[in-house]
């Protein structure tokens, strides 16, 4: 299985009179369409003029539901993960890192690994370095590759398990070959590095990045048998994760082009909201995992902070009609 993300909008809400707008997606795409995936992007590169690659900001609405409809005939589902400098402010932010450090600081307490490996005692160091310090991993970054990163790979996990979970067990490898583009301006290097440093503790330490497959599978499914815990049975991110993150540029990976239509698509439809960025929305969202809010995407707010009408009416459009 593939799993591919990429981002649109502005991930810096250090200015608090400024509005900011995040969004981050991705796509699920199952082995078996893989080459179908390679095959119309490298025909709608050329068709469309493309120079490198097919970029959503650069599609007009006829060439962006044509993505649509190739996602949907492919059986590709997609994920979203949205944020704003409203919703959770940049000071908000800094409260979350200074709780997740503490949850690190515990994790590492109780590990023998940390004792008894070097590799990992060398990780632990590199993010207890990193991790606080605002002035190393800034907020744009922290917020992308920490806050929404983390949780739109656990919704990318959960939309590839459940758009397969009826596939024959010998069509597919069962792992997860995860990629995603990194945030043009940002610092991909250390903050790709950090991230997959600590993606396992970040998914163990909050209860939103919790991995979950389908209840109905056998115990010898091979996806229970390759990424289930020996001990507990239930799924370990250190195999789901085994074959590791990777940063990729978009020109070299298709999936990662069709990500960054999706995160296109649903950044017009809530920053500008007009009726053609609502429509292609609309033949969108059948296509996008039902998370467990029973919504088609998840908006990351800060839990103190009362949402005012006008910042829900936002979300809200995308929902109604």
């Amino acid at each position: 299985m593939y799993l591919r993300f990429d981002e649109s909008g502005d991930f810096d809400f250090r200015n608090s009179e400024r509005f900011a707008l995040a969004v981050v997606a991705g796509v699920a795409i199952p082995d078996r369409s893989w080459a179908e995936v390679e095959a119309f992007v490298a025909a709608k590169t050329a068709a469309w003029g493309m120079p490198r690659e097919i970029k959503g900001s650069a599609l007009d609405q006829e060439q962006q539901a044509e993505v649509i409809e190739f996602l949907a005939a492919a059986g590709i589902a997609a994920v979203a993960v949205i944020s704003d400098s409203r919703i959770f402010p940049a000071e908000e932010q800094s409260c979350w890192r200074q709780r997740q450090m503490k949850l690190f600081e515990a994790a590492v307490e109780r590990s023998r690994r940390v004792h008894e490996d070097q590799a990992v005692r060398e990780r632990v160091e590199d993010i207890a370095r990193w991790l606080p310090n605002e002035q190393r991993l800034k907020q744009p970054n922290f917020l992308q590759y920490f806050i929404l990163t983390p949780r739109l790979i656990a919704l990318g996990v959960a939309a590839a398990l459940r758009a397969n979970r009826d596939l024959a067990w010998d069509q597919d490898r069962w792992t997860f070959e995860i990629a995603f583009d990194p945030r043009e301006g940002a610092d991909p290097g250390k903050a790709g590095k950090l991230l997959r440093a600590s993606i396992e503790a970040i998914f163990v330490s909050d209860e939103r990045t919790a991995l979950m497959m389908p209840a109905e599978w056998p115990d010898d499914h091979p996806f229970k048998v390759r990424n289930a815990d020996s001990e507990t049975g239930c799924l370990s991110p250190r195999q789901v994760f085994i074959a590791g993150l990777e940063t990729r540029d978009s020109h070299e990976d298709p999936g990662i082009q069709l990500a960054d239509v999706v995160a296109h698509v649903i950044f017009s439809a809530l920053r500008h909201g007009t009726e053609d960025d609502l429509a292609l929305w609309r033949r969108l969202r059948p296509l996008m995992y039902v998370t467990e809010e029973q919504l088609p995407f998840y908006a990351w707010h800060a839990p103190r902070k009362l949402i005012s009408d006008e910042e829900e009416a936002r979300y809200r459009q995308l929902l109604e009609g």
